[in-house]
């Protein structure tokens, strides 16, 4: 049986394809993975709320994420490490024990093909759609799923 272990070994991408000469993420990463799309790349950020709704960037949870910075009420831009081709979803969850302040959740932005800026500016709002910083103590986990290749 050739190569069967090495099926299971991961790989090191060395692509250099990107929107517009862009280079996109040249890591370690994961090779096997059951979806119609090519080179599909999952992000996870996790960061928490302070007072001012400063957030925090849990460093150890956030493989791939280079910052979080509040940019005005309920407003962050989250800053990739890399640069990729294209963004197919992002997820945001509030980890809190009661109700949280601003529910709601969007992708108002999004530069991941821009590898000056590779932000991804999201926007939490309360129940009644207004733009609210998360609560103070509450945690943030942000998931972004992301294409390595313009293959189709």
């Amino acid at each position: 049986m050739r190569g069967a272990s090495q099926n299971l070994k991961p790989y090191l991408e060395q692509s250099s394809e990107g929107k517009k000469g862009n280079s996109i993420a040249n890591r370690l990463f994961y090779q096997f993975r059951l979806a119609l799309e090519k080179q599909i790349v999952d992000l996870y950020a996790n960061f928490t709320i302070g007072a001012t709704g400063a957030p925090t960037l849990v460093v150890a949870k956030s493989k791939g994420i280079a910052s979080v910075t509040r940019l005005g009420a309920g407003q962050y831009s989250i800053v990739l490490q890399d640069s990729y081709y294209d963004m197919l979803m992002a997820t945001g969850t509030i980890l809190s024990a009661a109700a949280p302040a601003a529910p709601g959740f969007r992708v108002i932005s999004q530069a991941v093909a821009n590898a000056a800026s590779k932000a991804i500016v999201v926007q939490f709002s309360n129940a009644a759609g207004v733009a609210t910083d998360p609560a103070n103590g509450e945690a943030i986990l942000f998931h972004v799923q992301l294409k390595q290749s313009a293959a189709y």
